[in-house]
């Protein structure tokens, strides 16, 4: 279990929000966000999730860590000379801990979505076995939290020159803890996504940063000695968060089985008796083979 004290000077010095003069770590950030999409995951039905996984190629039941892990990682990017210089005190520590500030790598990548796209894909090829496709797939959708797409150009320009082995070592740390910390089991079945899958996987990434980065609830602070402390403390937070927003949680309608003609009944509110048309019999019939009785 890895404790923040653990951590080199510098990993732990990096920053993700400058918080009017504090400053948020950037893994703590990270993990906010995670815990997040997890709550928000797990307020999704079963058969939601369920399909989630199949579209995803995810193992169950590690999908919904499978998945706040890659939207927690939206942030990697800022770990770069041209993010963390945008802040002057962030930018003081950073050098007290030994991260130095190449002036020409400073200019030559300056946008952190971006550069998370080029720098997260050889940690998470390795430590996670995943097809190459389906990481640059998940990257794709994650780096999108800020509403752009970025063409492969953009990203294979995105890798910050001379910048140091410092910075190299400090962003693979930070990988490696938060990743140990969310431990997702498993590996991906498939090779690559589908743009629906893509589009919906950035969808969440845009939401669940969104409400992370609100400190209202979030505030910047480590909240425990260990990352793993921090994930449950900000998942407690995550579901105060989403109920005062009045994000509702999965409610069955149903608590058995009915028939078509007693759903109509339901739906158009009539006490008496109702027949199903025949092509609504036809459709029901349907649906219920693809997902099960109504």
């Amino acid at each position: 279990m890895t404790r923040f004290g653990d951590l080199q000077k510098a990993s732990r010095s990096l920053w993700a929000k400058s918080a009017d003069g504090i400053g948020h770590g950037l893994l703590a950030h990270m993990l906010d966000v995670a815990a997040v999409a997890l709550t928000i995951l797990r307020r999704e039905s079963p058969s939601s999730r369920a399909r989630m996984a199949e579209c995803l190629g995810l193992p169950m039941p590690s999908a919904d860590v499978w998945v706040a892990g890659c939207v927690g990682l939206h942030d990697f990017g800022k770990g770069i000379a041209g993010f963390q210089a945008k802040w002057p005190e962030g930018k003081l520590r950073d050098e007290a801990a030994g991260l130095s500030f190449d002036a020409f790598s400073l200019k030559a990548v300056t946008d952190h979505a971006c550069a998370t796209a080029a720098l997260l894909y050889d940690p998470l090829v390795e430590r996670t076995g995943a097809d190459p496709q389906w990481v640059d797939a998940v990257l794709q959708a994650i780096s999108a939290h800020h509403g752009f797409n970025f063409i492969r150009r953009e990203i294979d320009s995105a890798h910050p020159p001379k910048e140091g082995k410092a910075w190299k070592l400090a962003r693979r740390e930070v990988f490696e803890a938060y990743w140990a910390a969310l431990d997702p089991q498993g590996a991906p079945s498939l090779d690559t996504l589908s743009l629906p899958s893509v589009a919906w996987l950035a969808g969440l990434t845009s939401v669940a940063d969104w409400i992370g980065s609100n400190e209202v609830y979030f505030t910047p602070e480590e909240r425990g000695d260990t990352l793993s402390a921090h994930f449950e403390a900000s998942l407690r937070l995550a579901e105060l968060a989403l109920n005062d927003i009045g994000w509702p949680g999965f409610a069955a309608l149903l608590d058995a089985p009915h028939s078509t003609d007693d759903l109509l009944g339901r739906i158009v509110g009539s006490d008496q008796p109702m027949s199903a048309r025949p092509l609504q019999e036809v459709g029901d019939r349907l649906l219920a083979q693809a997902h099960g009785p109504t």
